[in-house]
């Protein structure tokens, strides 16, 4: 008990230290820099929501140095919190995406060529990607045997949103190619 107790002390200041010194100099940094990307970072929390790793890590660590803990009860922990890990990586993820998609949106070269949608299909990817090994993680199983259940489930969704899907790589081909620009004369015959 008391070696729980040591170790949810020591993860407790990890969270801390990292919230209070390290994310408080990154954000001071951060204002007296000209760089924009960087004070997107911190408009999104994308090191805030990295700081969570410290006390994941902690744990992680320190669960196995704790002497009394039954195995049983030890792999479980550890499984608890390597999910917390991968959902935190995901968050993370999710959050540089979106600043990646807002620094593109102000620089000169996106005029004309939007990305907001590939930034929104990547985050699904790392979304559903990271929901599979975070449940992976969680049960213990391999990832391999949930994407199995996934793969008959989007084999499914495919037939479904079938036109959709066929409409949005018809926009990418029609963006990626510089296909329409605004004064085009654009022409159906069935209209």
């Amino acid at each position: 008990l008391l070696g729980v107790l040591a170790l949810l002390l020591l993860a407790w200041t990890a969270d801390k230290v990292t919230n209070r010194i390290i994310l408080s100099s990154i954000r001071r940094i951060a204002r007296e820099t000209a760089v924009q990307f960087d004070d997107l970072l911190i408009e999104h929390n994308v090191f805030g929501r990295l700081a969570h790793l410290a006390p994941a890590i902690t744990l992680y660590f320190g669960l196995p140095l704790v002497p009394g803990i039954p195995e049983s009860l030890n792999v479980l922990t550890e499984n608890a919190v390597l999910a917390t890990m991968v959902l935190i990586g995901v968050l993370v993820l999710g959050a540089f995406l979106t600043v990646i998609g807002k620094t593109y949106a102000v620089s000169k070269i996106a005029e004309g060529r939007p990305i907001e949608a590939y930034i929104q299909v990547a985050k699904i990817a790392v979304y559903v990607i990271g929901g599979v090994v975070f449940v992976a993680t969680l049960t213990g199983r391999s990832p391999l045997v949930l994407l199995s259940g996934i793969g008959a489930l989007a084999a499914v969704l495919l037939l479904v949103f079938r036109d959709t899907i066929l409409s949005f790589v018809a926009s990418l081909q029609m963006a990626s190619y510089d296909m329409v620009r605004v004064g085009d004369w654009i022409e159906m015959k069935q209209y």
